[in-house]
């Protein structure tokens, strides 16, 4: 298998408990890509899935 992309992780910034490194989208072919992108959370998991629409009590 060959390397496609590459994304450097560093350990974070300060106060960022969670991180997303990317996304898989979904083609209309039906094929799956892994989409690179980061995106850090300073409340931890709670904020991250709020993010995508998850409540949390």
């Amino acid at each position: 298998m060959n390397e496609l992309d590459r994304l450097e992780v560093s350990d974070g910034r300060i106060g960022e408990t969670a991180l997303v490194l990317g996304s898989f989208r979904h083609r209309p072919s039906g094929d799956w890509d892994f989409v690179l992108g980061g995106k850090g959370y300073m409340g931890g998991l709670e904020q991250l899935v709020q993010d995508y629409g998850i409540e949390v009590e």
